[in-house]
């Protein structure tokens, strides 16, 4: 199974908290991450990693429109 990261970011744009997330595709990773950020109304942001490529970045904003 792969493994991805997700790193909730703060308002000034750094990483506050980081979180594996071990999920069969970049889909399952990323509504995970998703499920997770909700969890966590303190942080702005998050990005979804796989290995040293970046995957994804959502914001509170985005979320609200989805």
């Amino acid at each position: 199974m792969p493994g991805y990261r997700c790193y909730f970011l703060g308002l000034d744009g750094k990483i506050v908290e980081a979180e594996p997330v071990e999920a069969d595709d970049e889909l399952a990773a990323l509504l995970l991450c998703r499920h997770l950020f909700a969890e966590r109304p303190q942080h702005t942001s998050f990005e979804l990693w796989r290995d040293d490529r970046k995957l994804r970045t959502e914001s509170r904003a985005a979320a609200a429109h989805r």
